[in-house]
């Protein structure tokens, strides 16, 4: 500097002292200039960049000299003085290109070569039979930043995603309602080419279809339930059928699950069919051979009781008997002797009229009877044959469905007008002493037998001695000397009891149970106690129907599955060997669940996380939690696949690596990190660090040859850029009214390249500017 002044002074005291002399040629002082450079740009495969900003910065001043290039890729640069340079270019779609330039060193020209910045994706969509996925979503995730593109197929399943930046890795996700999605992990894009990834997208359900109609005419029914239940697990779901006895139904199918069909109706029989599997993409049908036959329910028995002479008998009464059990209904015949027995249940059934006065109590006779059944009987009461051979005597005994002796029983024999009775004692034993009328001489006619019943309150009517095999009598023949005829009785009330117990095997308390009547829309409801019990009592015997207990707690799912795994059919009412009907309680929600960071320091507050099912597109949302957990319940669907994404404030929407599929688990995890947008931000200040307000700064892009972001500095001179990309290269630059630009910080001696910014950060940079303040 001494020198440099030295120089200066001697110069000036020269002009002073030899005025003569200032025409004299002084050139050789001057400054030699710098020749223009002259900078081209291209791409990677020679093609010249039009539009391309070339700046030049000066390494320790404020200032940017800059121009663009032309159509063949060139521009040219004034040089200011200096000895060393630093120079950016920005191309649209390329990667920033940052070097030092010594003129001494590099010459008057430069060619650089911008390295492409964006990638370009496409590829076809297509389905498992080779047919393309129209309108599919395909969306791109960038590693450590989140979703960097997305787009939908066309009608021939092509996507095409551009502007993607080259480098990084990514994960391409793919998904359709009705389909199962698709996610592949993707290393950098070779941004040279356009970059084809073809995906196949397997159906996201297996599909049955089939027919119902009534087993004795092979007529449609409509309306019936059809439920596809999934062994160790329950109903996955239900349809009805429709006018013409058509169902079809779909469900995403679990991996080596076993399939079956349960179908019921109003007034009609509960079927359930033989397993079957049911794969992706899969079709079972139930059709032509195969349809599926429901029978009704009940039948009805109709006729009239006559007496002997063909007379109707009004106001006669009138036992619906079924074998084994008793009487199970009681009616009385109308005016014209008609009576009639509905909602009768297949069976073994014989019907009994008792007319009183001189006739005998006298049946139908055993008659099978099935669902459906318009069974017509008539009954004719005559008198009996009164022949008597003497004393007999009738004994048994009366025990109940348990073996156990019923005491106070009324036995009653009666043989037309005649009668006795006797009751049973403390070990359920009767006697009667009655005239007997069977011969004990050959050749003598038979006498008319008797009708013997029992009686006792809490049991059902009985007239139907026990016997090893076969039918029991119409009515009792006695002889000469003892006869017997034991009798058991069925109570008049049973219940159904049982348990519900998770899959441990632990009871659950205060849980909903059903008891449902086949063929009718009955319920009965309870809740289980403290030890996972419950209990329906006081259910009719004499009806015979079957009941199936279910879970319909809204906490688990509303199915009845054995311990075993199989699931629980309808049963009739068993008084003599009750079952404890233990049901295993499944949830009816599946958890979702898991950590999600912003960045890699800090938890995800919240943020929003999304679970997508992918078979239809519904969603379930929930928020991050302060130590950034989670939790997401979606109903339970065994089979389904998931999708689960996370976004935040200021961050792009990120994903769970891979598809999810719990099966038939309760929860599932997935941890996800979302990368929140970064900002640069700073002060303008003058040569003696004076904060300038008023000045607008711009903001460079990589892959952009605009700067298409403004901000102006404040009252301290801070200006701010929010919602920047991670990943991404930027450059802020300060320009006064006068149009002059400067990115120089105060100091800076040495320019260092520009780094992409990190995840979440604001990233400071002052800029030294000489200026005049611009108006905003």
């Amino acid at each position: 500097m001494r020198r440099f002044m030295a120089i200066v002074l001697s110069l000036a005291l020269l002009g002073l002292t030899a005025p003569a002399a200032s025409a004299a040629d002084v050139s050789f002082l001057a400054p030699v200039s710098a020749p223009p450079l002259r900078v081209t740009v291209i791409s990677t495969d020679g093609t010249p960049l039009p539009e391309a900003e070339v700046q030049l910065l000066t390494p320790g001043l404020p200032g940017i000299v800059s121009t663009r290039t032309d159509g063949r890729g060139q521009a040219t640069l004034n040089l200011p003085a200096g000895s060393s340079f630093w120079i950016r270019v920005w191309a649209e779609g390329h990667a920033l290109v940052e070097r030092a330039y010594v003129p001494s060193a590099d010459g008057a020209a430069l060619t650089l070569t911008a390295e492409p910045y964006g990638a370009f994706i496409t590829g076809v969509v297509r389905d498992a039979r080779g047919l393309p996925v129209a309108r599919a979503t395909v969306e791109l995730f960038r590693s450590g930043y989140g979703l960097e593109a997305t787009a939908r197929t066309n009608d021939l399943g092509v996507y095409a995603l551009s502007s993607v930046r080259a480098d990084g890795q990514y994960t391409l996700q793919v998904r359709a309602n009705g389909f199962r999605p698709y996610s592949q992990e993707i290393g950098s894009l070779d941004p040279t080419r356009r970059n084809q990834v073809d995906l196949t997208l397997p159906f996201a359900t297996g599909r049955v279809t089939g027919e119902v109609v009534a087993g004795t005419r092979g007529t449609p029914v409509s309306d019936a339930s059809v439920q596809l239940l999934l062994d160790g697990w329950g109903p996955v779901t239900t349809v009805r059928t429709d006018r013409t006895g058509y169902f079809s139904l779909a469900a995403p199918p679990v991996e080596g699950g076993t399939y079956r069909l349960r179908i019921s109706r109003y007034d009609h029989e509960t079927i359930t069919t033989a397993p079957f599997t049911l794969q992706e993409g899969s079709w079972v049908d139930f059709s032509g051979e195969d349809r599926l036959a429901l029978n009704r329910l009940y039948a009805d028995i109709a006729g009239k009781v006559f007496d002997n002479n063909a007379e109707p008998l009004k106001n006669v009464e009138v036992h619906l008997q079924r074998a084994g059990v008793g009487t199970v209904q009681v009616t009385r015949t109308d005016e014209e002797g008609r009576f009639t027995f509905r909602e009768v249940v297949g069976g073994t059934y014989r019907v009994r009229a008792f007319p009183g006065g001189t006739l005998m109590n006298s049946d139908t006779g055993w008659m099978t009877v099935a669902g459906g059944d318009r069974v017509s009987a008539n009954i004719v009461a005559q008198a009996p044959n009164a022949y008597s051979y003497g004393s007999a005597v009738l004994s048994g005994t009366v025990k109940n469905h348990l073996d156990e002796p019923v005491a106070g029983a009324e036995v009653k024999v009666r043989r037309g007008s005649q009668s006795w009775s006797a009751r049973t004692d403390a070990d359920g034993r009767y006697v009667v002493t009655l005239p007997a009328n069977i011969p004990t001489r050959p050749g003598d006619e038979p006498g008319t037998g008797y009708h013997v019943s029992v009686k006792v309150d809490g049991y059902l009517y009985t007239d139907q001695p026990y016997v090893e095999d076969g039918a029991p009598p119409a009515l009792v023949d006695v002889q000469r000397g003892n006869n017997t005829a034991d009798f058991v009785l069925q109570p008049e009330r049973a219940s159904v009891v049982g348990r519900v117990v998770n899959d441990l095997g632990e009871p659950l308390a205060r849980v909903k149970v059903a008891l449902r009547e086949e063929g009718r829309t009955r319920v009965a409801e309870t809740v289980t106690d403290e030890s996972g019990r419950y209990e329906f009592k006081d259910l009719p015997v004499a009806k015979q129907t079957r009941y199936l207990p279910v879970i319909t707690d809204p906490a688990y799912l509303e199915a009845s599955v054995a311990p075993d795994g199989s699931q629980r059919e309808p049963a009739a009412l068993d008084p003599a060997s009750p079952a404890n009907v233990v049901l295993v309680a499944r949830p009816s929600e599946t958890l979702f669940l898991g950590l999600v960071q912003a960045g890699d320091d800090r938890p995800a507050a919240g943020a929003a996380v999304t679970v997508i099912r992918t078979s239809d597109g519904e969603t379930f949302s929930g928020e991050v939690a302060e130590d950034g957990s989670y939790a997401i319940r979606v109903p339970a669907v065994p089979g389904e696949a998931y999708l689960v994404r996370a976004a935040g404030d200021g961050s792009a929407l990120s994903t769970a690596p891979g598809v999810l599929t719990p099966g038939t688990d309760f929860g599932v995890q997935a941890n996800l990190t979302t990368h929140v947008a970064a900002s640069i931000a700073g002060r303008v200040v003058s040569a003696d660090g004076t904060p300038l307000s008023g000045i607008r700064v711009v903001l460079y892009a990589e892959g952009s040859p605009v700067a298409d972001l403004v901000a102006f500095t404040d009252n301290d001179g801070v200006y701010r850029f929010n919602n920047l990309v991670p990943g991404r290269r930027y450059l802020p630059v300060a320009v006064d009214g006068a149009g002059n630009r400067s990115s120089t910080a105060p100091g800076e001696v040495v320019i260092t390249p520009l780094v992409a910014l990190p995840s979440g950060e604001t990233v400071w940079a002052d800029i030294w500017l000489d200026a005049i303040p611009a108006a905003p």
